[in-house]
């Protein structure tokens, strides 16, 4: 394998991961701000 190869596969996998570590961060903060939304709409309701 040629150094250009192995440089291009490690930045490419160096690329996949991070993109794995934000989608992951990303879906955490939606789940959070959904659920303070249910819980704002639901003590505004009474219902907790």
């Amino acid at each position: 394998m040629e150094p250009i190869s192995i440089i291009i596969a490690a930045l490419g996998a160096g690329a996949i991961a991070a993109a794995k570590d934000t989608a992951g961060t990303a879906v955490k903060d939606a789940y959070q701000g959904l659920k303070t939304l249910i819980k704002k709409n639901c003590t505004q309701f009474s219902l907790i």
